[in-house]
């Protein structure tokens, strides 16, 4: 199973949900942001790596997420948090 794949939770209580497709996944938001693909990346911690191309901020761009050892929560490279819902 994907690491990344499942329900998470944005600090101001969005929902994600990211499916997974051979490695490439599809993140969509409840707001209606996306949907967003983005591939995973095994680099000694499972990172994700995720083009949000709609111009929103905080997170417009490449970003690059990485999973915690117990897989309940993302870090992105612009510093917010998602956790497992």
């Amino acid at each position: 199973m994907n690491k990344f794949e499942g329900t998470w939770k944005y600090q101001d209580s969005t929902i994600i949900t990211v499916v997974n497709n051979n490695n490439f996944l599809e993140l969509s938001y409840s707001n209606g942001r996306g949907p967003f693909n983005g591939m995973q990346l095994d680099l000694g911690s499972p990172v994700i790596n995720v083009f949000f191309n709609d111009g929103m901020k905080p997170d417009a761009g490449v970003q690059a997420g990485v999973v915690n050892f117990a897989g309940d929560k993302i870090t992105w490279s612009n510093d917010t948090v998602w956790e497992k819902a």
